[in-house]
């Protein structure tokens, strides 16, 4: 792997060299905008595969949001 790629990955956490992150606090809604970049991305000329990442909701069972 090329030390950009590299670096790159490990400065965002994103496999890819172009990458989306969704935040947020209501998981139903990133569900829905997430499906939305992904489908959007697909259609970008050039594309060679896009996928989301769900987060994992057992690590999520105990995230509590600040204030």
């Amino acid at each position: 792997m090329p030390i950009k790629a590299r670096t790159d990955m490990l400065a965002t956490g994103i496999r890819t060299p172009v990458g989306v992150k969704v935040f947020g606090n209501n998981l139903a809604e990133l569900e829905k905008v997430a499906l939305e970049i992904e489908a959007a991305v697909r259609k970008v000329p050039g594309t060679t595969s896009a996928f989301r990442r769900a987060p994992d909701r057992r690590l999520l069972s105990g995230h509590r949001p600040g204030p």
